[in-house]
Parts: structure tokens; C-alpha cells; sequence
């Protein structure tokens, strides 16, 4: 397979876009959503502007949407965490942050190690995730169809551009679009509310309107949606009143108590799986690696103790960490890649933050770690994890168009080195125009890492724990069950439903037009999500 070199230049381009909208769009939405689809719809509309999609083959597309989607979730590993350096010591993040020379080449080096780390891990996992345990990882999947569908045109690509119209407008219409450069001033607010909540005496539903949610939930398919909906129901119609009728705490402090549970859950979900299938599969994966010969079109796996070594020394000697911290958080990572890997090829789902505190608390069993050693560790891990999802993701779509998964991992590395180079920046740009706390940068996920390594509820905790072992010995996914837990009500009725259409059509013969609307809802609202923070940011940014 011949892979041009333009693929890498118009996917690094598109890397510097997807970059700056993360940063945005984490920040100010409190979201972050796969980039896979909607990069590569941004890939196959560079490729017809410059008039050469006749030329392009599905291989050159794949390669440049997986070196653009690795922008966007660096910059949500990197949001999600630094800026919890401000909820857990203001003085400190001032201090960061008044040193922009300082802070910019720390960002680069947290963004560069976990995300080299992420494809370095990802890569060793594909061939027993991907290739043996063919698990679904339904954003790669959707991607592939993507593709194809617009190579081959017709009536694919018209139900495919359809379902994308549809989301696009949709979600102009819901979020509203806000211009100001110079004297120009365009202000569009949005008439259509993210959901929609209807009070039933004690109980309360939430509608939402969400088209990529909805077309995440239909191809992650209803079991796997209906057991995430159950902790969700669990969460919010049986754990939070009675925690409310026995404490009395107000419902929108209730984070403080569904936060460590749910977290709780995957931990216990996680580490179970980890023991009973992820061990034993990682024997033999790590036996066949040191014995057999490795293939020309695969990333070569040695690669990974050595720059483990290198990571090691940088985390040491750069970013002031122990060399014990820096070896325990290089295996913490290790491990919890391989659990993010199976949750992101079941569900779709990678809670990085969640996934990064665990690194730390892992960590601080041995070491003593100050905030901004805890936040280092935090940011490289959700990256690292972040990436390695991204990437599998892609690989999935690689595998069924039969790209070169060496070459994507090429790809991806350029993509992580110009999203490491840019997302400092960006991150500084939004910070100098909010004021990060206040609700138009209300930082989310950044708030709940700060929460999560300041004072999480020990005994809800171990609950939490206990629960998610329980669901995952009884062979359900315990990880899925505690997601549930902490994910807004509206979000997870919008994958619900999803998941219900799905079980609706499961009778049917396979059809893709299913899968191709379902992609377009999702194309949709990402690009039009993307453009609009790119839009956003504009001013912020000259």
C-alpha cells in the first residue's frame, strides 16, 4: 500500500483545527466527543477543494483523519487536568501561568510523553483487541463506512450527507454561533435547548437533543447502552434520593456523592476485568512479542521499554518527579491503557479524567506528591489513555479498509507532536479571555479531578468498588454500570435511546443505511461542533 505524502500534511493541518477546537470545546462545552467521523468528512472536503478526491484512495483519507482526530483528544486530556491546578491551589496555577515561556514548554512535554505513550500502548493492543477479540469499537467502525460511502458515491453518500444536514443545522440551531473581529460582530443564540426536563412528582425526566449522541447509541447497540442506563437509573432514582432524604444534601451538590461511587465502580469493574482477562491475554501477548518476527506494517512493540526509559528520565529530570513516581505512573499507565482499551472497544467510552486520578491514587501509595507532581502524572495519563482510544478507534478503521496500521501510528505521532505544539497555546488564549470557574468556563472535568484527589468520600468509594465487582463477576460490565452512575441523566437517555432504535432494528437483515445515518448524526454535530469553536476562538487567538 502506497501512502502519499500529502496525507500526513492535509491530516497535520487539519491536527492544528482539531487542537485549538478541543481546547474550546472542553472547556466551554464541559465535552469532548471522538473526532474520528467528522475528521475524516474534514479530509474528504480538503481532498474535493483541492480537486483531488478522484486520486485519493480510502487508505490516503484514513491516514489523514488519524493524524487530525489526535489534536483533539490531546487537547481534552491536557484540559481536563492542568487546569485543575486552579480549584485545588489558585496560587499555584497564577504561578504556572505567569511564566507563559515555562508553562508552555511543561504543556508540551505532559502533551508530547502521554501521547506518544498512548500510541505506543495502543499499537501493542491492537492485534489482540482489533484482530482476536474483534471487539466492535464502533467510532472506527462508523469511520470506515464513512469513508467508503463517500468513495463510492451514490445513494450511500446521499443518506450519509442527508443525516449530516440534518445534525448540522440542528445543532447551529441549538448552539447558536458568536463572531467578533474588529467591527465585525455576528451574534446567533440558540433556540433549541440541549434538553428538555418534565417533573413528575418525585421523579424527573430529561429529553435531550442530541443528534451524535444518539447515533453513538445506536452503534454501541442496546446491551451494552441498556446496562450503562441501568447505573444511570440506579444513580438517579435510587442512590440520590435516598441520599438526599438521609443527609438532606441538595441535588446539585449530589456529584460529591455520585462521583465516588461511579468511579468507584469502574475502578472495581476495571481492576476484576484486569485479573480474570487482561492479565492472562497480556502473557500471551507479551510471550508472542519477544518470540515472533515483527511484520513489516506493524509498529514495532520493542519500541516500548525504550522510550518507557526515555519517559522515565524526562518525568524525573524535566518535570521534577521521583524516579520511583516516574516508574510506578509508566506501569499505572500501562495497565490502565489496556482497561481503556476494552471499555472504548465495548461502549465508545473513555473517561480519561477518571482514568488519571487512578494513576495518581495508585501513585501516592508509594510516593508523597505534591499538587503539581499529581497534576503532571494526571495530565500525561489522560492523554497517554486519550490517545491510545483515539488511535484504536482508527486502527479499527484501518483494519477494515486494510490501511498499513504502521503507517497510521506514523501518523499518529505527527499528529500528537503538532497537537502537543499547539495545545499550550490554545489553553493560554482561552484562559487570558475567561476567567476559569465562572460558568462560561466552567471547567468540568478539571473540577472533578480536583474534587477526586482533594477530598473524595472514602466510604462511598469502596461502595462503589465493591459494586462494580459484583456486576463484573457476574458477568456484565461493571465499568459500563458505574459510568452510568456520574454521566448526565440526559446524556445517557440520548444514548438510551439510541440503543433502543437499535433493539427495534436487531430483527432486520444488516443495513448499512442504518449505520450511515447514524455516522451523519454523529459528522454532523462534530464538525459543525468543531467549526463553531474554531469560530470562537478566532479572536481569541490574533
Amino acid at each position: 500500500m502506497e501512502v502519499k505524502s500529502r496525507s500526513y500534511i492535509i491530516g497535520g493541518a487539519l491536527a492544528v483545527l482539531m487542537t485549538m477546537s478541543g481546547v474550546y470545546i472542553t472547556l466551554r462545552m464541559n465535552a469532548f466527543m471522538w473526532a474520528s467521523i467528522l475528521t475524516a468528512l474534514m479530509a474528504m472536503g480538503i481532498y474535493k477543494i483541492l480537486k483531488l478526491e478522484k486520486d485519493a484512495s480510502v487508505h490516503e483519507i484514513n491516514i489523514a483523519q488519524t493524524a487530525a482526530s489526535t489534536g483533539g483528544i490531546l487537547a481534552a486530556g491536557i484540559c481536563f487536568t492542568i487546569p485543575a491546578i486552579y480549584f485545588l491551589d489558585p496560587e499555584l496555577f497564577d504561578t504556572l501561568i505567569s511564566d507563559p515561556g515555562s508553562f508552555l514548554f511543561k504543556v508540551f512535554v505532559l502533551a508530547l510523553v502521554g501521547g506518544i505513550m498512548g500510541v505506543l500502548f495502543s499499537a501493542y493492543l491492537r492485534k489482540h483487541m482489533i484482530i482476536e477479540e474483534n471487539l466492535p469499537f464502533v467510532i472506527g467502525e462508523a469511520t470506515a463506512d464513512t469513508i467508503m460511502a463517500g468513495k463510492r458515491g451514490g445513494r450511500k453518500i446521499k443518506v450519509l450527507l442527508s443525516a449530516f444536514g440534518f445534525s448540522a443545522i440542528f445543532t447551529t440551531l441549538r448552539d447558536g454561533v458568536s463572531l467578533s473581529i474588529g467591527k465585525l460582530h455576528f451574534v446567533f443564540n440558540g433556540i433549541i435547548p440541549d434538553f428538555k426536563q418534565f417533573q413528575f412528582g418525585v421523579f424527573k425526566i430529561e429529553v435531550p437533543f442530541i443528534p451524535m449522541a444518539f447515533g453513538a447509541g445506536y452503534l454501541i447497540g442496546y446491551k451494552i447502552v441498556s446496562i450503562w442506563f441501568l447505573g444511570c437509573l440506579f444513580s438517579y432514582y435510587l442512590f440520590q434520593p435516598l441520599v438526599h432524604y438521609l443527609y438532606n444534601v441538595p441535588m446539585e451538590q449530589m456529584i460529591t456523592y455520585t462521583l465516588p461511587l461511579g468511579v468507584g465502580a469502574v475502578i472495581g469493574g476495571g481492576v476484576t476485568l484486569f485479573v480474570l482477562r487482561v492479565i492472562p491475554s497480556s502473557i500471551r501477548t507479551f510471550k508472542a512479542m519477544i518470540s515472533a518476527k515483527v511484520s513489516k506494517d506493524e509498529l514495532n512493540p520493542r519500541l516500548i521499554p525504550i522510550f518507557a526509559v526515555i519517559s522515565i528520565f524526562i518525568m524525573s529530570f524535566i518535570l521534577n518527579l521521583s524516579i520511583v513516581a516516574s516508574i510506578l505512573a509508566i506501569l499505572g499507565i500501562w495497565v490502565i491503557t489496556a482497561l481503556a482499551g476494552r471499555m472504548t472497544g465495548e461502549i465508545g467510552i473513555d473517561p480519561m479524567e477518571v482514568f488519571a486520578v487512578i494513576i495518581v491514587l495508585f501513585v501516592k501509595l508509594a510516593v508523597s506528591l505534591g499538587t503539581m507532581e499529581s497534576i503532571a502524572i494526571a495530565a500525561i495519563a489522560a492523554v497517554s489513555v486519550g490517545v491510545a482510544g483515539d488511535l484504536l478507534f482508527d486502527l479499527k478503521a484501518g483494519h477494515m479498509l486494510k490501511t498499513s496500521p504502521k503507517s497510521q501510528a506514523k501518523a499518529q505521532i505527527l499528529g500528537v507532536i503538532i497537537g502537543s505544539s499547539v495545545v499550550g497555546f490554545s489553553l493560554l488564549a482561552i484562559l487570558n479571555a475567561f476567567t476559569l470557574g465562572s460558568p462560561e468556563l466552567y471547567a468540568l472535568q478539571a473540577r472533578s479531578v480536583s474534587y477526586m484527589l482533594g477530598a473524595i468520600d472514602v466510604k462511598i468509594f469502596l461502595i462503589g468498588i465493591i459494586i462494580g465487582t459484583a456486576i463484573t463477576l457476574m458477568k456484565f460490565p461493571g465499568m459500563v454500570f458505574g459510568v452510568g452512575i456520574f454521566i448526565p441523566l440526559y446524556l445517557s437517555v440520548a444514548f438510551f435511546i439510541g440503543g433502543v432504535v437499535n433493539y427495534i432494528n436487531r430483527k432486520k437483515a444488516e443495513d448499512e443505511t442504518e449505520r450511515l445515518i447514524a455516522s451523519g448524526l454523529i459528522g454532523g454535530e462534530g464538525v459543525v461542533g468543531a467549526i463553531l469553536a474554531i469560530v470562537k476562538m478566532l479572536p481569541l487567538m490574533l
